[in-house]
């Protein structure tokens, strides 16, 4: 006998309040784009933005956990990561991109230019570089202990003439210089050619605001809208397929609301009706993965997708799955120290929200805009290429 669970999704649409002086993050739909508004488009490639990611890193980019948020006292480098759609080109074509960043206070703290190159016959493709945008603080170490400098001079006389040397008293305590993000938003300009290809934005915060804001949407009640207002879109379906690690295209996705609890990553599809928005809108969904059990509710894996609505585009698609080969800040919380496995068979739901803002509304919004549901059972049952650069 196989034991059953249902899982919820419900998608919404938000503003996170680290954004609340960041500028506006999405237009509204049918305006004509304004002098410095992103274009979202490549004419020289043909291409089009389809998205603007952000993640941490060391200097030599591994694994990426894409997100918004990041702890300001931990975050090492951030990089930029920008999404290309356009046809096969048919030789080897280079592009130069300039990224300009803003700090927190507004001023630019940062500007590079790059080169890249696509291959004849790629489709999809990204480009990514970063930066590392650290303050210094010296601090004194109470565990770092100065040992007497007389000391240690008589201790080198002592080897200079073969003799042994002497435990040297501590006289003080030493420092270490601190190295830490400045809090509050940052905003990455994308320009390509001298024109503004993409606007991205993301912020430093401290981990109980961040644990904080996140806490607060568990607690959201809200009953799905069914639709996002700023870009007079109406949800026409949300669905469910298992994936692998990459998220297979449309044509290849098999469509479910059953799966086994061993499966590794169950992706979700949110397709929008909406018609031609006359400009690029960035629509980063936030997703929060929950499960409840007999331990009660909890958040089990947060994901950030940083998508957009290009200009010219109508009825977008936009995905994302959750997996067991990615580590987030609640997955091991919420599975006890478990990092591999699969999804047992427990009641489940994912709300996800979109950390964007309304050009004329910059007050705090939080409305659902899809649900829907699935269920998973005990027993088992039966893109394009991409261009990498770094900094």
């Amino acid at each position: 006998m196989h034991r059953l669970s249902s899982a919820l999704v419900a998608l919404l649409l938000g503003i996170s309040p680290g954004y609340a002086d960041s500028g506006p993050q999405i237009a509204q739909a049918r305006s004509a784009p304004g002098a410095g508004d992103p274009t979202g488009t490549i004419p020289a490639l043909r291409a089009t933005v389809t998205g603007l990611k952000f993640f941490e890193s060391p200097q030599q980019p591994a694994k990426r956990h894409y997100d918004d948020l990041f702890f300001y006292n931990a975050a090492r480098y951030i990089y930029w990561e920008l999404h290309l759609r356009h046809p096969a080109l048919g030789r080897q074509t280079s592009f130069t991109v300039e990224d300009v960043w803003y700090s927190p206070g507004g001023e630019v703290a940062y500007r590079a230019t790059r080169s890249f190159t696509l291959e004849p016959d790629w489709t999809e493709s990204f480009v990514y570089s970063g930066a590392r945008l650290v303050g210094t603080r010296t601090v004194e170490n109470p565990l770092a202990t100065i040992p007497d400098p007389s000391c240690l001079e008589r201790n080198r006389e002592r080897r200079s003439q073969n003799e042994p040397e002497v435990p040297c008293p501590g006289v003080g305590h030493g420092t270490v210089d601190i190295e830490r993000w400045r809090r509050g938003t940052y905003q990455v300009d994308i320009l390509v050619d001298k024109q503004k290809v993409a606007t991205g934005w993301f912020a430093m915060r401290v981990k109980e605001e961040i644990y904080g804001e996140v806490e607060g949407k568990t607690r959201d009640q809200a009953p799905p809208a069914g639709g996002i207002a700023a870009i007079e879109a109406r949800v026409a379906s949300l669905r469910f397929f298992e994936t692998g690690a990459d998220l297979p295209t449309q044509p290849e996705r098999r469509y479910a609301t059953r799966f086994p609890p061993r499966t590794r990553h169950i992706g979700w599809e949110l397709n929008l009706s909406h018609g031609v928005t006359r400009q690029w809108v960035p629509l980063p969904i936030e997703a929060l993965l929950y499960v409840s059990d007999a331990q009660g509710q909890q958040v089990m894996q947060r994901k950030v997708t940083q998508s957009a609505v290009p200009a010219a585009w109508r009825d977008t698609s936009h995905a994302d799955s959750f997996g067991w080969t990615m580590t987030t800040t609640f997955s091991v919380r919420a599975t006890g120290g478990r990092r591999d496995g699969g999804f047992q068979a427990r009641t489940g739901w994912i709300s996800t929200y979109s950390t964007a803002r309304s050009r004329a509304d910059r007050s705090r919004f939080a409305d659902p805009i899809a649900c829907s549901w699935g269920r998973g059972r005990d027993s088992a049952s039966g893109q394009g290429l991409k261009a990498d650069k770094k900094m």
